[in-house]
């Protein structure tokens, strides 16, 4: 990246100076660093040059026996967000809601007189929206739509280092394959450094259908920073970056100002570990095109993740992606069998004659010939081959009629056009 940085902004020599522990990257310049005017570094050289005091005291980084005055950090320095929020926007939410939810349209109205009478001083706590209005807010139409473009598909199999050191020849078949469904397309694989030996961008160039030379590869570590395959609108990550346990518990107690002393909960270090997951995610994925956008929506991409179920990563994504359309990757050479597979055409065929319709539950059942209800829920309906095959063919359940419970099918569909947020009583 620093070598990108100095080709773009067209420095000489004499201009920069790269201090970092990198001795090939500092030799891109024969200047001093304190006689740089331009000084490039990483995160990791400011912490330790630092070491725990201000900036401004580290010599390594002075320009003429002083310290820099102008410093230009990348997102991941910033130590949090500020947000404001003024009465004048609360006001502006009052016309909306008093129609659509009047509990949350009086918090509004109670919260900017509060900020009224405050005359700008003093501290005020937000109250938890669920727990003061009885409504979940599950975002706003401009983050909702911004994603809307992009799929993704999870494969529910662990993608680690160690997963990929006892089943690597496994996991490499099911991303061979996939790229292989779209033989004429680019695609950007994000994979372990060391998977297959280190060879896993031999092993699918060798293996895969269509030109070799239309996948390009990035290792994780080397998964940002780079603008190179923005154009690329099919990603894989095959697997994600995990750290050790001691470096989230670590991160826990930078983060919550807890000392070192102090035994970190373990419900605090699952939500450090969670976000990380989702900034090295997000991170992955925009390499690829979903980091463009049109108009208020995010370029078409398609990304596929190989993520275990227990490292809570896929629960995350719609998070991470609001207004994604997430779906599971199917295991190759796992078809259904027996009941499961006729459900499934029935289900084809079904939508395929009336593509509007709804399929009741009871219905399937009867077709399939099984009369126990809780024989059928349990062998056919909460199987998760059938749900991801239910998935693929773009199939919902849902609540037809006045019940509580989800008793049909039907096929998805999108966001109401005008909707401004969802809201969940």
């Amino acid at each position: 990246e620093i070598k990108r940085l100095i080709e773009d902004m067209g420095l000489l020599p004499s201009q920069f100076a790269v201090l970092t522990s990198d001795k090939a990257v500092n030799a891109l310049s024969p200047t001093p660093e304190q006689e740089a005017r331009v000084l490039f570094t990483t995160h990791q050289m400011v912490k330790s040059r630092c070491g725990g005091g201000s900036f401004t005291e580290a010599g390594a980084f002075h320009f003429k026996g002083h310290a820099r005055e102008v410093r230009i950090w990348d997102e991941e320095m910033l130590p949090g967000e500020v947000v404001t929020l003024s009465a004048d926007a609360l006001g502006s939410l009052l016309a909306p809601l008093r129609s659509s939810c009047p509990r949350l349209a009086a918090l509004a109205s109670d919260l900017q007189q509060a900020f009224n009478n405050s005359e700008g001083k003093g501290t005020f706590r937000i109250p938890d929206v669920p727990d003061t209005c009885g409504v979940e807010l599950r975002g706003a139409r401009g983050a909702l739509g911004h994603n809307a473009n992009l799929s993704i598909e999870v494969l529910d199999q662990g993608g680690s280092k160690d997963a990929w050191n006892r089943n690597g020849d496994q996991l490499l078949q099911e991303v061979v394959a996939k790229i292989s469904t779209k033989p004429d397309e680019r695609w950007l694989v994000i994979h372990q450094k060391d998977a297959l030996q280190g060879k896993l961008p031999k092993h699918v160039q060798e293996m895969v259908q269509g030109a070799p030379d239309r996948i390009s590869f990035l290792h994780w570590g080397a998964h940002q920073g780079t603008n190179a395959y923005s154009d690329i609108t099919n990603v894989i990550l095959a697997g994600t970056l995990f750290l050790p346990d001691w470096q989230y518990e670590g991160l826990t107690n930078a983060s919550s100002n807890i000392p070192v002393l102090v035994e970190v909960p373990e419900e605090a270090i699952k939500r450090t570990r969670l976000g990380e997951h989702r900034h090295f995610i997000l991170q992955a994925l925009c390499r690829a095109s979903v980091r463009g956008s049109i108009d208020d929506k995010c370029k078409p991409c398609n990304a596929y993740i190989i993520a275990a179920k227990r490292s809570g990563i896929r629960g995350e994504l719609a998070k991470t992606f609001p207004g994604c359309t997430l779906s599971t990757w199917r295991p190759i050479g796992k078809k259904l069998r027996g009941q499961k597979a006729e459900a499934i055409d029935y289900v084809r065929n079904f939508f395929e004659n009336d593509p509007e319709g709804v399929l009741l539950l009871p219905d399937l059942r009867k077709a399939l010939g099984i009369t126990d209800a809780s024989n059928f829920n349990s062998d056919i309906r909460k199987n998760e081959d059938f749900r991801a095959a239910l998935e693929a063919l773009g199939v919902d359940e849902v609540i037809n009629g006045r019940g509580k419970y989800p008793n049909a099918l039907k096929r998805r569909f999108s966001a109401v056009p005008g909707a401004t947020c969802f809201v969940g009583h």
